[in-house]
Formats: C-alpha cells, structure tokens, sequence
C-alpha cells in the first residue's frame, strides 16, 4: 500500500489528487503502528482534501484517524477537536461510533460525567439504528464507567447483562470484556480471590492478543496484591511475551514495572533491574513519539488559525474599500431605521394597552 501511494503521489501533482494517496499512506503506516509517519501522511491529507460533499467521507475517515493518534498519545484537546469537527460533518447513522470515541478521550481524562453522557448518546444512536456490535461497545464502556465511579452494583448488573447477551454469540470477547472489567471491580474491592476466577473466565473467551495481553497483566498483578508471587511471574512473563502485539499505550509498559516488582519479591534482583530499565526505556519512546506527534499537530492547528484570520482580514480588507464603504453605510442606515421603527411600534401599542385599562376601570 505504501509503495503504491508513494508512486500515486509522484505522478500525481494536482493537489486536488495528492489527498488520496496521502490518506492511504496514513492508514498503512497506522496499521504498521508507525504512528509519526501515519500522523504526517493524514495532516497532509486533511489540509489538501477539497471541501466538497462528495469528499465528506473521506474528510471523516481522515479526522477520525487522527483523533485516534492523538487520544493514543494522550493529546486530549487534539483529540476532541477532530472527532468533534467529524461529529459535525458525518451521517446521523455514524454519529455513534464518534461519540463513542468521545466518551472514550473523557474517560481517559477521568472526566466520567462527560463519558457516561457520550456512552449513552452512542447506545442510544447505536439502538435507533440496530448496530449491534456499537450497542454491546457501548454497554461495556457505561459498566467501567459505573465502577470508576464505585457504583460496584450497577456495574455488575452491566457487565451480568452483557455476560448473558453475547457469551455465545460471534461477539464473545465483549463477554470476555465484561469479566475481565467485572474482575477489577473485585480487585479495586479488594476481593482478590474472585478477581482472579473473573479473569480466568475472561482468558477462556479471548483471542486477541490485545485482550489477552490485558488481562494476564492484570491478573498478575491481583497475584502481586495476594503476595503469591509465584503465579504473579507466571502471569505477568505470558503478558510479556504478548506484549509486542499490543497497542502502545503508556499503562501497557506498566507490566515490566510489575515484573520488577514481582523479581524483586522473589529474591532475583539482577532481572529486577532490567525489568525496570525496559521500563524507562518504553515510556521514553512513548514520550519521544508523544512529543514528535503533539509538535505536528500543534503546527497544523497554528497555521490553520493563522489561514482563518487571514481570511477574514481579507474579507474586512474587501469589505472596507471607499467602493463598498457606502453599502456598508447603507446596511447600517437600514438597520437602525429598523430599530427605531420597532421601537415606536412598541411604544404605540404600550400607549394603547395602557389607555384601555384605564377605559375599563
């Protein structure tokens, strides 16, 4: 796909065509998770496109990638801004996999009454229009939603329902969501025991490694709470071996923290220590990605405000030269004419209410 962009963009020096191969080359390099490359190709992309209908598609795909780049690297207002210019511009019928996302960007910033009403705008457009697999996505963010909030019991009715709904449908792992989520419930409860049985049956439903990653990660650390250090190692060196496959998300280097910790109780201090230093060394690459890609959004934005108010110096420019200075006098003349016309209309009939109450006394 990259080399067949790339020749695209060389043949292709119309402007009008070169956001194509741009938007293809961004999901390539999203897809590798070259996320630095793939920001680059999408802002290009999103500056080209033509504002045109017929390209609302393509503009929508194009901001919601970029949204995702930048609720992954936890540029927040970035990511609010182009999943809310994509809200603004997509079909009613895609609304809901948007707002979707935006519960997602505030939960993520811990701001959970902002979540919780964007996750039930999503199951509420999701419903109107029978998409199952966004009404099921929907209902599992609500139930972490309840239990950040500590509403453990309504949480567990969420999760019970969705256990119920999909546990033996093609959407599984939603149930394998719902008892992996159900199990730090009882974890942040304190009831390890359980936790450790509601992981379990989440590992029985997963196949993403993704998912899987999560959970052994989890689960090991539930193991490093009981102090069963043993079965914490076991845990947490299966999620290292899956961690290549999973997104790079900040928490999920969290697991060589835990190895360390779990090194160190068991008395192997040398690999302690290089468990930490992969540690550091991941959450430094995160950051030097996180930097590169907030530093090209940022320029984008800058411009894009500069463009803006060029514009509309252009506008007061065309607007204020001696041959439109006399329509503009006009327009003002009209409307304070207008004013005054309303006001004594008004007044006469204020006049007129007055003088009949005084009539009927």
């Amino acid at each position: 796909m990259i080399y067949h962009a790339k020749n695209y963009l060389a043949k292709n020096e119309n402007k009008d065509y070169q956001y194509y191969g741009h938007t293809v080359a961004g999901y390539a390099y999203l897809k590798k998770e070259e996320f630095i490359k793939a920001t680059a190709h999408y802002l290009q992309a999103n500056e080209l496109i033509q504002k045109d209908e017929k390209y609302i598609k393509d503009k929508v795909s194009i901001l919601k990638n970029l949204g995702y780049i930048a609720k992954t690297f936890l540029a927040h207002e970035h990511a609010l801004g182009y999943y809310n210019e994509s809200l603004a511009i997509v079909s009613e019928e895609e609304k809901a996999g948007i707002l979707y996302n935006l519960g997602n960007v505030y939960k993520n910033m811990e701001e959970y009454d902002s979540a919780l009403a964007y996750f039930n705008k999503s199951l509420a457009l999701a419903s109107q229009f029978n998409q199952s697999k966004r009404v099921i996505r929907a209902k599992v963010q609500l139930g972490i939603i309840f239990g950040k909030k500590a509403w453990y019991e309504k949480s567990e009715s969420q999760f019970r329902s969705i256990i119920t709904e999909t546990k033996t449908q093609s959407s599984s792992k939603y149930a394998g969501r719902a008892y992996h989520n159900l199990a730090n419930n009882y974890m942040n409860q304190n009831d390890l025991l359980s936790a450790i049985d509601l992981f379990s049956n989440a590992l029985e439903l997963f196949t993403a490694e993704t998912d899987r990653f999560i959970t052994y990660m989890d689960m090991g650390n539930c193991y490093l709470k009981m102090q069963d250090y043993q079965n914490a190692l076991a845990a947490l060196q299966t999620a290292e071996n899956l961690y290549s496959d999973a997104k790079p998300y900040p928490e999920y280097a969290e697991v060589y923290n835990l190895l360390a910790t779990a090194y160190k109780k068991s008395n192997n201090t040398e690999t302690a220590f290089l468990s930490l230093r992969t540690y550091g060394a991941e959450l430094k690459e995160f950051l030097r990605q996180k930097e590169e890609i907030i530093k090209m959004l940022n320029k984008q934005r800058f411009e894009q405000l500069v463009n803006t108010r060029a514009a509309y110096n252009d506008l007061w420019s065309q607007l204020t030269t001696q041959r439109n200075l006399g329509i503009l006098a006009s327009i003002a003349t009209g409307i304070l004419l207008l004013t005054l016309a309303y006001k004594r209309y008004k007044s006469i009939r204020l006049k007129k209410a007055i003088a009949r109450e005084l009539n009927s006394i």
